[in-house]
């Protein structure tokens, strides 16, 4: 249950927007008011209300690397006969 969904807020929103939105959650029945007192509790509490926020706001999917550029045929390693009884 994402209690951001729930109660219509977004990330950063306060408390008082939390208070805020309980009734206009309780009003609009689309959740139940367990899911609702649920969310609310969630949000007022701040260690809860950053767990929150890092599950439902981090992207957690790796970055994707670039295509590096590609090795020109001068710059490969060349084998130097000169020093192989070194």
């Amino acid at each position: 249950m994402n209690p951001y969904q729930v109660l219509n807020l977004r990330r950063g929103s306060t408390g008082r927007d939390a208070v805020q939105a309980v009734a206009a959650a309780l009003k609009e029945r689309k959740y139940s008011s367990r899911e609702i007192a649920l969310a609310q509790r969630a949000l007022l509490d701040p260690v809860s209300r950053g767990v929150q926020e890092f599950l439902n706001f981090i992207e957690l999917e790796r970055p994707r690397k670039e295509p590096g550029p590609e090795v020109r045929p001068e710059c490969r390693l060349r084998y130097l006969p000169s020093f192989e009884n070194v």
